[in-house]
């Protein structure tokens, strides 16, 4: 038989009610500041690498006189060099070898980088000639140095599009680090086989931290890299507000659009 005694000491108190919901507060709360910690850590990190390979390519332009990657007499200063045609831009023809290695001046970009001691040894530029960026990736997923995204964007409805006025500098650009890549082992990877590789508070984080916080203005660019609505893709777009039609038109996507959670970004950051 019970006695009030027994049910008084089986029962929880109104105090150790509140104890525990305190105590679930405090974990969600601690795990929410880890969560933010982490995506500050990783943004600090971002930031950082493109610093760095900003610096490295202003240094060597002033040592060599030559934009690495496009130098024409790279092997005069690194014998193991690939030299580019000098014409003041990377560029060149998109060739594949047997292992799907490619021979283009854009690549080059970080192995005369490499080279000249200007970044620290990178087994990712050994082995494919990029870099990778600093948020979680696919293997030998990373991004490229350029001096234009492609070609086909402002004509290619349905296609490829920063979904920017400008279309990340193009025609207006010397040369940027282009964030874009899927996996540049594959062919045609490296426009970007994943359509998009961050997502839109992401991008925003890096361009409020680095530049202006607008995808439209300074020198770091967001955008969509495809129209990842249609297709069978629903990522949906970086910007906001989204083209009502194909092709988009000039100036729309103005704000980062924060509420899609989804990876639809890209983004460039200007070097010269």
């Amino acid at each position: 038989m019970l006695t009030m005694s027994d049910t008084k000491q089986n029962a929880f108190t109104l105090i150790e009610l509140s104890i525990v919901l305190v105590a679930i507060g405090l974990l969600i709360g601690g795990i929410l500041v880890g969560q933010n910690l982490i995506f500050a850590a990783q943004i600090q990190q971002q930031v950082k690498q493109i610093q760095e390979y900003s610096q490295a390519y202003t240094m060597f332009q002033s040592k060599y006189n030559c934009i690495p990657g496009d130098c024409y007499n790279a092997t005069t200063f690194f014998s193991s060099a690939t030299n580019g045609n000098g014409n003041g831009q990377l560029n060149g023809s998109l060739t594949y070898d047997a292992d799907w290695n490619f021979n283009l001046e854009k690549p080059g970009f970080f192995t005369h980088l490499l080279l000249s001691g200007l970044i620290e040894t990178d087994e990712q530029i050994t082995r494919l000639g990029y870099p990778q960026h600093k948020f979680p990736h696919e293997p030998d997923q990373g991004f490229m140095a350029a001096s234009d995204y492609d070609t086909s964007a402002p004509s290619g409805a349905g296609s490829f599009t920063s979904q920017s006025d400008d279309y990340f500098g193009m025609n207006k650009w010397k040369i940027a680090l282009y964030f874009t890549i899927g996996n540049p082992k594959r062919p045609w990877g490296w426009k970007n086989d994943n359509h998009g590789l961050f997502t839109p508070a992401v991008t925003y984080a890096l361009d409020t931290k680095i530049d202006d916080g607008k995808p439209q203005t300074g020198d770091f660019k967001g955008g969509t890299i495809e129209w990842t609505n249609t297709n069978g893709y629903t990522d949906g777009y970086c910007l906001t507000p989204t083209p009502p039609s194909l092709p988009v038109a000039a100036g729309l996507g103005t704000e980062y659009n924060i509420s899609n959670t989804k990876t639809p970004c890209i983004f460039a950051w200007k070097l010269e």
